[in-house]
């Protein structure tokens, strides 16, 4: 009976509706897999300091131990973008949080840099192979009208993992040891998934490409809305049945989408590079500036709490005034603030002023990069568009780190302030660029 069914057009049923119990709940689990993304991705730069004194390794050390990682969520993203698109965000999201979990319950066994990189490297592919499941369901189970703010709430998980972590870290090793961290990060994801077998659902769109009516009516009916007819579908989007089966990196390159994914790959690369810079280096960039050790880690606090406020109302506006010009008007104003702080005080004075601006836009800024990477692609590459988009931004992630491991020394302060103001601005003009593309391919 519904056996011509088009590909996405339950998105367009959902994006017609309001947002249910059952939609909330879909974006909550993924906001909280985003959580522990946070957590567990920037646990290393908490314990670094305490491993380098215990084993006697200089910090600048741990600049390749933080990009191993970081490749590792390079790779994931990639594979399981793919994999997703596939056999489904579902499975794939199963199977990505339990290996990240794995990996972060295996770290304390390390004894040595090697073996600290390679326990960082499975936990990496674990955690940035779940980064395209969670953010294609985000966007496959968001009404249109408020998709960019629903997908930025859900990612503000990751700097509030971040944050959780900041808060958690201290008393943790004080008490239990550096390794208390690690088993923390794993413990948590082994007790959700049981609750992400029995709530969370597959994908509408990725069901209806399929022609998996029955399952996409049962979902329906939890989200409180009437089962799929031909009539209700009349006006489903052709472009989802195009590729069908061919999931593939080459997709994301054809009928027009050459010029689009290449800037935003660029952009995913200078964004991350940006931020896992910020991230990883700023406690001990701030103590290399002559702030406690403390206060290096209330910086890093400082940074990830504005990136989630400018990300929540950067998203906002952008559902209303467009997003291309909201997020690339971001990351100008704040290359441009951070010039000023460059120019003024020494960092030992700005540094807070510098995590507050720079976590405020560039960061707020980058969690909504993510929401035009699922809305570009249609939903049969959607997964696969997103974990190359990541993968992109997880090479600029391993760049970041070895130039933070590059500045530990005399300036290192001021060489942040110029490098974040510059890769900014080059964000926000490469953002600009892809909307005004945008707007000619329509």
């Amino acid at each position: 009976m519904h056996g011509s069914v088009k590909a996405g057009a339950a998105i367009d049923l959902v994006g017609d509706n309001g947002l249910s119990r059952y939609q909330k709940l879909v974006v909550i689990l993924c906001a909280t897999i985003a959580l522990l993304d946070g957590f567990d991705t920037q646990a290393i730069g908490f314990v670094a300091p305490v491993i380098a004194q215990e084993w006697a390794m200089p910090l600048a050390a741990f600049g390749p131990i933080f990009a191993v990682g970081l490749l590792g969520g390079l790779v994931g993203a990639v594979l399981f973008g793919l994999v997703a698109d596939r056999y489904g965000r579902r499975i794939t999201l199963l199977l990505t949080v339990a290996l990240f979990a794995l990996g972060s319950l295996v770290t304390p066994l390390a004894t040595t840099g090697w073996e600290l990189g390679f326990y960082r490297l499975v936990t990496g592919l674990g955690l940035g192979g779940a980064m395209p499941s969670i953010i294609a369901l985000t966007s496959e189970y968001s009404p249109a009208r408020m998709r960019t703010t629903l997908i930025v709430a859900m990612f503000c998980g990751f700097p509030l993992g971040a944050v959780v972590g900041a808060i958690l870290s201290a008393p943790l090793i004080a008490h239990f040891g550096w390794e208390s961290v690690f088993l923390l990060g794993g413990i948590v994801p082994i007790l959700l998934l049981p609750i992400l077998v029995l709530r969370m659902p597959e994908s509408l769109g990725w069901l209806t490409a399929r022609q998996n009516i029955n399952a996409v009516n049962v979902i329906l009916s939890r989200m409180g809305k009437p089962p799929v007819t031909i009539a209700a579908l009349a006006r489903a989007d052709e472009q989802n049945l195009e590729g069908q089966g061919k999931t593939s990196i080459y997709a994301l390159f054809t009928e027009g989408r050459l010029i689009g994914s290449l800037l935003i790959a660029g952009v995913f690369f200078v964004s991350l590079l940006l931020v896992f810079l910020m991230v990883s280096w700023i406690p001990a960039i701030a103590v290399e500036s002559g702030l406690s050790v403390q206060k290096g880690v209330l910086a890093a606090a400082v940074l990830n709490i504005t990136g989630i406020i400018g990300s929540l109302l950067i998203g906002a506006v952008s559902d209303r005034l467009g997003v291309y010009r909201i997020v690339g008007g971001a990351y100008l104003l704040g290359g441009a603030a951070v010039v000023l702080l460059a120019l003024g005080a020494q960092p030992s004075s700005t540094i807070f002023l510098f995590c507050a601006v720079a976590g405020f836009f560039c960061i707020g800024a980058q969690m909504c990069v993510i929401s035009i990477a699922s809305q570009f692609y249609p939903v049969d590459i959607r997964a696969t568009g997103v974990g190359w988009s990541m993968g992109m931004g997880r090479f600029g992630a391993i760049v970041g780190p070895l130039i933070g491991a590059a500045l530990i020394g005399g300036t290192a302060g001021k060489s942040l302030f110029w490098i974040v103001s510059v890769l900014s601005i080059l964000a926000g003009i490469g953002i600009l660029i892809l909307g005004l593309s945008m707007r000619r391919r329509k």
